[in-house]
Formats: C-alpha cells, sequence, structure tokens
C-alpha cells in the first residue's frame, strides 16, 4: 500500500473531536503518520496528543498573529467592506493553506487533510489508487445555489481535501492556492480561491459538474478529480448517513455539542451493526430494519437542542406508525 499521511489543525475547543478523529485515523490506517498543527491545545491536551505513535505535533502558535493578522486581509470585498471581526476570522482560515504546505515538505507522497471538525469513517485507499493528483469535495448543487444568493461563490468545501502525489506537486499547486487567496475578493477567502484557481484552468468545470480537471502551473500538469461532498465530505448529519459507505463526515463547527454528538454516533453505529444481527425473517415480517434506521438516524441529530426537542415528537410518531403498519400488514 502506497504511504498515506493525514494533518489536521486546531486549538482547545476542537481537542474533544480531533481527539476521537486520531483514534479513527489510528484505527483504519495504523501505519499513517498523523500530523496536528496546534494553534492552541492546553498542556493537558497535548500531553495525550503525543501519547500515540505516529503522531508528529506541530506548533503553530507563534505562526499566527491573532492581534494584527487581520490587516493583511483584503478589506474590500465585492459588495462589502467587511468589519475587524470578519477579517480576523478570515485570517485564521487562511492560516489552512500555509500549514498544508508546511506540511507538505515533512513528507513524500501523498496527503488527507481533513478540519479539526471532520471524521474519518471509513478507508479512502481509491483516491490514491486513481489516476489524480488533487481531489477536491464538491458540494451540492442545491447548497451552491444558496450560497451564491448570499453573494458566497465557492462551490467546493476546503474541509477535506486530498493530494495523492508527491510532496513537490504538492507544494507546487498549494504556492499556486496561496497566490490565489492574495487576490481574491470574496467572502471565505481561502475556499473561494480554491474554487477560483480550479475554475480558472478549467471554464464551467463546477457548473456542469465535471468529474475532472487540470491544472497547469510552470508547466507541469497537474489532475484535478472532483468528488461529491454526500461521501467524502457529509455535513447534513440530521439527514442521517450510511455508516459503511459515508467516508468522512463534517460537524462544521458544532463543537460544543461534541460529547453527546460523540455518545449518540456511537449509539447510532451499534443500532445500525444490531441490524446485521437480526434474522432475515424478522426483518421482512416486522420492517425491522426501517424502524431502528429511523431510530439510528434519530439519536445522531448533532444540531440545536431546539431542534432535537421539536423533532423528537415527530420521530417517534414517525416510528409508531411504522410498528403499527407492520402489525396490521401482519
Amino acid at each position: 500500500m502506497k504511504e498515506i499521511n493525514f494533518m489536521t489543525i486546531g486549538d482547545r475547543n476542537f481537542f474533544p473531536i480531533i481527539h476521537y478523529a486520531l483514534k479513527k485515523i489510528i484505527q483504519i490506517y495504523p501505519l499513517s503518520t498523523v500530523f496536528i498543527y496546534d494553534w492552541g491545545f492546553t498542556e493537558n491536551q497535548k500531553i495525550i496528543i503525543k501519547s500515540y505513535k505516529n503522531i508528529k505535533l506541530i506548533d503553530w502558535r507563534e505562526k499566527l498573529d491573532k492581534e494584527n493578522g487581520y490587516k493583511k486581509v483584503i478589506s474590500d470585498y465585492e459588495g462589502y467592506n467587511p468589519n475587524k471581526d470578519i477579517r480576523k476570522h478570515e485570517y485564521m482560515l487562511m492560516q489552512k493553506p500555509y500549514c498544508m504546505l508546511d506540511c507538505s515538505k515533512k513528507i513524500k507522497e501523498n496527503l488527507v487533510f481533513i478540519d479539526g471538525d471532520a471524521i474519518l469513517l471509513n478507508p479512502v485507499n481509491e483516491i490514491f489508487e486513481g489516476d489524480n493528483d488533487i481531489a477536491v469535495t464538491l458540494n451540492a448543487k442545491i447548497d451552491i445555489d444558496k450560497a451564491s444568493k448570499l453573494g458566497i461563490k465557492s462551490p467546493l468545501n476546503s474541509g477535506v481535501l486530498f493530494f495523492s502525489s508527491t510532496s513537490k506537486k504538492i507544494q507546487l499547486f498549494i504556492n499556486e492556492w496561496i497566490n490565489q487567496m492574495k487576490f481574491t475578493k470574496r467572502i471565505w477567502i481561502e475556499q473561494s480561491s480554491l474554487s477560483l484557481l480550479i475554475e480558472k484552468h478549467n471554464p464551467n468545470i463546477f457548473e456542469e459538474y465535471k468529474l475532472y480537471g487540470s491544472i497547469k502551473i510552470n508547466n507541469i500538469n497537474l489532475r484535478i478529480r472532483i468528488l461529491p461532498t454526500q461521501i467524502y465530505n457529509f455535513y447534513k448529519l440530521e439527514e442521517g448517513f450510511d455508516l459503511n459507505k459515508t467516508k468522512i463526515i463534517h460537524l462544521k463547527g458544532r463543537i460544543p455539542k461534541i460529547h453527546r454528538v460523540i455518545r449518540d454516533f456511537k449509539i447510532s453505529s451499534f443500532l445500525q451493526k444490531f441490524i446485521r444481527i437480526i434474522p432475515k425473517v424478522l426483518i421482512k415480517r416486522f420492517n425491522i430494519y426501517v424502524i431502528v434506521k429511523k431510530m439510528a438516524d434519530l439519536l445522531y441529530q448533532p444540531k440545536k437542542i431546539s431542534y432535537l426537542r421539536k423533532g423528537l415528537s415527530i420521530n417517534i410518531k414517525n416510528i409508531r406508525n411504522l410498528l403499527l403498519k407492520s402489525r396490521i400488514k401482519n
């Protein structure tokens, strides 16, 4: 198997999910190296991270200019002038490519980047067996259209990126991405610039939902692969997902409830495994698969508590109706 490296970034607030994600990566890829960029972990959190084998903790705190770094961010976006707080947020997000560039210099080949609030669920070997150098995830058309109406023109989600290439090619691409950030005047500069970079070399690639593209930098051709977020960067968790087919889930900042999220995720995982050991006769007779799947999806809803309260009675009612229907049929 090819060498596959992983990297993520975060601080003390993201530690619970990073710790959980770290254990999942080690479980699936025990021989891989995981690079974690420290944006502000506590001393105790750092001790826990360092206790794992094949983990490289990179201190990035001194590289972060949290007070004045925002001044480097473009102050005039398309359509409006962002305030100081938004520019500070943009500055932090713009550090991601710099961390990726630093990490690419520490490896020989193949790198998977996941945000500090994303979790690997299943192997992604197929990405590194294909004929591509960079693989990115494209949002669903409905989400792209909604964002566009708000002035956000970023079809791609940079929370998960796959670099299936040599270190030199990875560095070449990321340097070009960083250069594009300097001229991008859109909200979510770091993510929008990635979309612009690919679109500039491949006109209409996102509108036509093409699966492949390419970028030529310094006479070197880099092959681009477009992946669906539904499998490789799934974030609509409240809709439920297939634990066997979904590769990566993305909490997208829903960190405060992380302990409940992990607990419910484990329960959901158990229920879906439980389905497999139920005799087929019972599944057919009582429609148990549908009922348990509904329960599993109900338990894994990492949204606000108010959402859970509103949705709880509806889901219980639906499950009750399913049970009644199954009794009537039998």
